[in-house]
Parts: structure tokens; sequence; C-alpha cells
């Protein structure tokens, strides 16, 4: 198998997933269809208005470089609590930069892709992707749980990450439904993604016979 046109495939896959991420932590929507089913008035003592806008500042303190210190209005947040979202963000900051540094990359791998007229192979290549998230999410719902505290396991080399209630009652908003329904979304993504590239390549294959 060509060694290049590997490199090229892999580009391409780390900046979908990567995007696909991006996009699902930027996607409120999720996070608000999940926080319709929730009582929050019992849970925190907050209407979901103001779940909504605590939110949006974790959010901000995640995604924004140049911002150092998390501080919601309503919920309160233990020391442990704050490193661990340190922590996250890292990660999240590692991930942005990662999709840009791709993106660039594979926009030369889609040129190189044209001007060799190498759409066949590549075709081929992302008819086997499309079926790899439909595996990963049916075995994901099978048993989150294992592979949500496996992932933190991966992830993390402590145990920060296991909340507290009574001192990190975040916790009881971010549930273990709403992670699952964000990687649902990012493997949802790819997969359109993937087949959206398999049209594009088929599409330009055509023309060339």
């Amino acid at each position: 198998m060509n060694v290049k046109r590997m490199v090229m495939l892999t580009c391409l896959t780390v900046c979908i997933l990567s995007g696909a991420i991006l996009i699902t932590l930027l996607c409120k929507p999720l996070f608000l269809w999940q926080l319709s089913s929730l009582d929050t008035q019992v849970l925190v003592g907050l209407t979901h208005e103001q779940v909504s806008q605590n939110y949006d500042v974790l959010l901000g303190y995640l995604l924004n470089p140049f911002q150092s210190v998390l501080a919601m209005p309503n919920i309160p947040v233990s020391a442990q609590g704050v490193f661990h979202f340190f922590e996250v963000k890292q990660l999240f900051l590692l991930n942005n930069g990662i999709f840009v540094l791709s993106l660039v990359g594979s926009i030369l791998v889609l040129f190189c892709i044209k001007k060799y007229q190498d759409e066949a192979w590549f075709k081929g290549m992302c008819r086997i992707m499309i079926f790899l998230p439909i595996v990963i999410v049916i075995v994901l719902s099978m048993g989150f749980n294992y592979w949500f505290v496996l992932f933190h396991h991966v992830f993390f080399n402590n145990d920060a990450w296991l909340f507290n209630p009574v001192t990190d009652p975040i916790i009881l908003i971010l549930t273990e439904d709403f992670f699952l329904g964000c990687f649902i979304m990012v493997f949802g993504i790819v997969e359109i993604s993937f087949i959206v590239l398999w049209w594009c390549f088929r599409k330009r294959e055509k023309m060339y016979r």
C-alpha cells in the first residue's frame, strides 16, 4: 500500500475527526436538548436559563486560550473540579490546533488528489471509512459507561474527573447521556463527511472516463 496515500488519508481523517469534535463543542442546541429533560430547580436550584448561562461561561473558558480563570456565576466548582477543567481545556485547545494544521494539510491533499487524478483509490478508502463510525457508535451505545471510564483513564492520569455532586454540582447537569450524545454527534459528523468525500471522489472519477 502506498505510504504517501496513507499519510494523505490520515491527514483527511484527522481533520474530519478534530473538526467534528470542535463542531460538537460549539453545538449548544445539543446541550439545550439534554437540559430540557432535567429538572434543574431540583438538581441545582437554578432555572434552565441560569444553567445555560453558566454553561456558556464554562464553554468560553474551555475554548478560549486567553481565559485563565473559571468562574461560573451560579454553580460552584471545587479546586479538584477547576483542575480537571484545566486539563480538559488543554485537550480542547490541542484538538483545535490539530484541526487548524490538518485543515491546511487536507487542502493540500485534496489539491494533490485532483492534480494527479487519484480519486479512485481515495473513493475506495472512503467507502471503507464510512462503516467505521457506525461500528464505533454501536459499540459505544452497548456499554458507554465502560468506554467513558476508559477514556478518562487514557487521557487523565488522576481521578480529578470523579466529581462529588455536593462540591461540584455541574456533574448533575453534564450527565452521562449528554456525553453519549456528544460522542454520537462527533461520529455522525465523521460519517457524513466521509459520505460527502466518497460522493465527490466518485463524481470526479466519472469525469475522467
